[in-house]
């Protein structure tokens, strides 16, 4: 039974999940929702490190078979700091991106200011007109206030930004963002939102032989339990398969930072 571990600070790497299940990567999936420490994009690199590495550390004693970091900015300070698993890893910028012209980056704060997506682009002749840090919208997203005034406000102000530079293409540097996307491409329809999370589950499903029926998802939690679950619930049609939801200190997960 193939079973695969996700890890981000909140509800972000369910834009992950949901192609995984959709695509029948895997039978079973585990999640660590490490809403103790979020959110992750305003730490230092360091801090983000250690906290992802006793995370790895965790779901490698639950023998998953592969681990994704479904957050750009965990994966980012793990590249950046070349630190290697002895099991099989993937993040959300080992993706093959298109091949763009120009293109605008939204990011966390700390994955903006460590330019890495910028490197991966301008690599392949892309031009970066901007980066752009959103940590607010990590923050709308998370708690769910998508369709908020304040919500259209601050994604009006970033792409009205975007269309005064000249650019068309969105790379959402943030899996938060990738929850959204849908909605993006909707009232935005003259912007070509690009999203990792697709491009990463269509990769994995890729190379995996045949589709796996999706059993069940088990939601380890290292903050408030309830809190999740009400967060939880607006994404759950999006998963479409059975889960259960284990609260664990970020102790019992390994994870002692404060």
């Amino acid at each position: 039974m193939r079973v695969i571990g996700l890890f981000d600070s909140g509800v972000g790497g369910l834009s992950v999940l949901k192609h995984l299940i959709a695509k029948g990567v895997a039978e079973e999936y585990v999640y660590v929702a490490d809403t103790a420490h979020a959110p992750y994009g305003t730490k230092d690199q360091n801090t983000i490190v250690d906290i992802c590495v006793e995370i790895v550390d965790f779901l490698k004693s639950l023998e998953v078979e592969t681990i994704l970091a479904a957050c750009n900015t965990a994966d980012i300070s793990l590249k950046i700091s070349h630190i290697d698993f002895d099991v099989p890893y993937l993040g959300v910028t080992d993706v093959e991106f298109p091949n763009l012209e120009s293109v605008a980056i939204w990011g966390t704060k700390a994955a903006i200011e460590s330019h890495f997506h910028k490197k991966i682009f301008e690599t392949k002749g892309t031009k970066v007109i901007l980066e752009m840090p959103l940590q607010e919208l990590v923050k709308i997203v998370e708690e769910g206030l998508e369709d908020s005034q304040f919500a259209k406000d601050c994604v009006d102000k970033a792409v009205d930004e975007v269309v005064k530079a000249g650019v068309e293409n969105v790379v959402l540097g943030c899996t938060h963002f990738s929850l959204i996307v849908d909605k993006l491409r909707k009232r935005y329809p003259k912007i070509n939102f690009v999203d990792p999370a697709e491009i990463l589950a269509e990769r994995i499903a890729k190379a995996v032989c045949g589709f796996s029926h999706p059993k069940k998802i088990t939601f380890y939690i290292t903050g408030d339990e309830k809190e999740f679950e009400i967060k939880l619930k607006r994404y759950e049609h999006l998963l479409q398969i059975p889960y259960t939801i284990v609260e664990k200190t970020a102790t019992q997960v390994g994870v002692h930072h404060g």
